[in-house]
């Protein structure tokens, strides 16, 4: 006799609907224009040099994405419980941001709280992160440094800049509710570290090398910028135009520039597909090489097949608008 689980949906229009609903709010954000501290502790250079360009974006279906707010949604019960048990927070409304390197690296912070148990007097920064069962299960055995080198990346940046000593970390099992909490130490050269590499990224004019050297390495095969850091032949995978990745934009990294850039030719930023001056940092065509250029244009050779043509907003050469198509041109 056939199973009636068999002929029950496993999914509905109604469960497809809400899913498409946060895949369509998420695609109306606006591109992260910074690098953030929740990323910073990542392995490879070049995932936050491109992250940091704009030139790729996260592609999650809506399931996880509704995954993501429920985490989101977890921190606003933490500070309740945080709050019933004694503890001061700070920082809910309005948010404690933070940001270096001329604005281009920047961080949101879930709080500072005083009067945490285990050291009532020391201002805390609050870090609040949900996991699933193995996850959790590794953290417990390992610690957050260990286990979650990012996390505990973000922490430092965060203790460093402002000027705090000690950070708790609250975890929460999504499967089972458990709580693990961790104070972690500031840890002085550990920050100094993290914010040399945060402006080395910021300053690269060219994407610094992988952390791996093969396209099926599995950090590579799990990676948000594989498709644009390992592009097929004659595809330039970029989400748009963006002036991010562009030979003539510069973040400037000055005293209180906020983030700013600028153009050499003197075009508004962000001018994005509108903009008929772009030019393609040329390490981001992976695989071809540059074999001479002008000002506004790059002569490319192809690594197989020896074929050269020329990239440009001149007569005759493959623009950017075209090159970023995701069939090969």
């Amino acid at each position: 006799m056939p199973d009636i689980a068999d002929s029950i949906p496993k999914t509905s229009a109604t469960t497809e609907a809400i899913y498409r609903l946060y895949e369509t709010r998420r695609a109306a954000e606006p591109d992260r224009a910074y690098l953030g501290a929740s990323i910073i502790g990542a392995e490879c250079d070049r995932f936050l040099w491109l992250a940091f360009r704009g030139a790729f974006r996260q592609k999650h279906p809506g399931r996880i994405l509704r995954l993501f707010d429920t985490g989101k949604r977890e921190e606003a019960r933490i500070i309740e419980e945080l709050r019933g048990i004694g503890v001061q927070v700070e920082g809910e409304d309005p948010q404690i941001d933070i940001q270096a390197c001329g604005g281009h690296f920047r961080g949101h912070l879930d709080g500072m709280g005083l009067g945490i148990p285990e050291a009532p007097k020391t201002w805390h920064v609050l870090e609040f992160k949900t996991h699933n069962s193995k996850s959790f299960a590794k953290l417990e055995k390992e610690g957050v440094q260990k286990s979650k080198p990012m996390h505990y990346a973000q922490m430092q940046v965060y203790m460093g800049c402002t000027a705090t000593t000690r950070a708790l970390y609250v975890a929460v099992c999504k499967d089972t509710d458990d709580i693990y909490t961790e104070r972690v130490r500031y840890d002085m050269d550990e920050f100094a570290r993290i914010m040399r590499r945060a402006q080395d990224i910021i300053d690269a004019i060219t994407p610094p090398p992988r952390c791996a050297t093969r396209s099926d390495d599995f950090r590579c095969k799990f990676c948000d910028a594989a498709e644009v850091c390992w592009p097929a032949k004659g595809t330039v995978p970029l989400p748009c135009q963006s002036c991010r990745t562009c030979c003539h934009a510069t973040p400037e990294t000055g005293e209180d520039m906020a983030g700013q850039w600028t153009c050499a030719k003197g075009f508004p930023m962000e001018a994005g597909d509108t903009c008929r001056a772009h030019l393609l940092i040329p390490d981001l065509v992976a695989w071809a090489e540059v074999v001479d250029a002008g000002a506004d244009w790059i002569r490319f050779k192809n690594r197989e097949g020896g074929e050269e043509w020329v990239h440009g907003a001149r007569e005759g050469a493959v623009p950017t608008a075209k090159l970023i198509q995701r069939m090969p041109f």
